[in-house]
């Protein structure tokens, strides 16, 4: 039948058209958009990202990235100069679920990340809270997203973390406190929590934990979190 040549010959074409443009895709350098990527985040959290080291982006069945000394300024009022800084960060994302959400991260590998953690005395913000009033509306009328909804379409299926150093100070404790971690693993579970593995210390003491926690919203918001935990 004559529609159906037609829907065939369509359908070839537009086969052959993903191909093309995936063909064209695979085959671009990728890694030239870190200055787009440094220029993003920067725009996004109104800190200066910079990425000083390697950047590798490739997309196959996956949207695997590498990349190397990673800094996150602090906020103006902040004491440490930078809030973040990563030595090295390999994640493997599966590419449908950036278009079918939500987005799955079958891998994130991090070494060497150090973050501090401070807050304004007068009015308790964080350095880590990027929002600020828009159109003359307090920050509590804000909408505040998925993280105010509790949505995140956001799925973690194994995280692995090492020589992570966390200083809770300015704002929050009487004396800088510093957590570190030697190295940690984190799964996903059948339940929506995350299966825990730690070894590290708190302060001078040894810190070893195991368990489950969780969801992954609670653990970024702070509300609503539940953990079955064992400490040693």
């Amino acid at each position: 039948m004559r529609w159906v040549r037609r829907a065939l010959i369509t359908l070839s074409v537009f086969v052959l058209l993903i191909g093309v443009a995936l063909t064209i895709l695979l085959s671009i350098d990728l890694g030239r958009f870190k200055g787009t990527v440094e220029d993003y985040v920067s725009a996004a959290t109104g800190r200066e990202f910079v990425i000083g080291g390697r950047f590798r982006l490739e997309i196959g069945k996956t949207l695997d990235l590498w990349v190397e000394d990673v800094s996150l300024a602090n906020a103006e009022w902040g004491v440490a100069e930078n809030m973040l800084t990563v030595e090295r960060l390999v994640l493997s994302i599966d590419l449908w679920s950036l278009i079918d959400g939500p987005i799955r991260v079958e891998d994130l590998e991090v070494d060497g990340l150090v973050a501090h953690v401070e807050a304004q005395a007068d009015t308790g913000k964080s350095t880590w809270d990027f929002s600020s009033p828009v159109d003359g509306r307090s920050e509590d009328e804000e909408d505040g997203g998925f993280l105010q909804t509790g949505e995140l379409p956001l799925l973690l299926e194994r995280v692995r973390l090492r020589d992570i150093e966390i200083t809770y100070g300015q704002g929050w404790l009487d004396a800088p406190r510093q957590v570190s971690v030697d190295e940690a693993t984190l799964v996903e579970g059948a339940d929506g929590l995350l299966e825990l593995a730690l070894s590290g210390a708190l302060g001078a003491e040894t810190l070893r934990a195991s368990g489950r926690l969780g969801p992954l919203t609670g653990l970024i918001t702070g509300r609503d979190l539940r953990w079955v935990m064992e400490f040693q």
